[in-house]
């Protein structure tokens, strides 16, 4: 089965959702961090199959290079008409950093609805 960007980002709006009716418990805050991660693959991997529709290939990535860079960065370098889109992965990959890799900082629903939507807004 491949990834589809559209069933993450529902899946992200879900998780969203499903959070504004627990009380405020670590369960919570692990369901924000996930709608988080998943709203920022959704974004990802609609860029990422963008850009290999347009030739790009992550096999000829430098080694020193995530494929995350490399999709967000492909948005600049080839001056797409939407290079907004690479600013924008830039901020999400920032909020999945910080739902998956900070342990001492708070994901609220505020931050979990703006990342949901900015992936929406990514993905167009």
């Amino acid at each position: 089965m491949s990834v589809v960007a559209g069933d993450l980002l529902d899946l992200a709006r879900e998780l969203t959702a499903s959070a504004a009716f627990l009380p405020e418990i670590p369960r919570r805050e692990a369901i924000l961090r996930a709608a988080v991660g998943r709203a920022y693959y959704a974004a990802f991997w609609a860029a990422r199959r963008h850009a290999q529709h347009r030739g790009f290939d992550l096999a000829d990535r430098p080694a020193q290079y995530s494929s995350h860079e490399m999709v967000w960065d492909w948005w600049f370098v080839v001056r797409e008409p939407r290079s907004d889109v690479r600013v924008r992965g830039n901020e999400l990959k920032r909020s999945r950093i910080v739902a998956d890799y900070s342990a001492g900082a708070t994901v609220t629903p505020t931050m979990a609805e703006a990342t949901v939507r900015l992936a929406s807004e990514t993905i167009g």
